[in-house]
């Protein structure tokens, strides 16, 4: 149950920009993690 309601949690932390809810395109993730970088 946790996980489930993190879950949902995440999403509406990613920018409405992405198409994906789930998880981001590859594209989006490597520009996620060279930001992070």
């Amino acid at each position: 149950m946790d996980k489930k309601l993190q879950e949902p949690r995440e999403t509406l932390r990613v920018p409405s920009t992405a198409p994906v809810r789930r998880r981001p395109p590859p594209n989006q993730a490597d520009k996620d993690k060279t930001d992070m970088l």
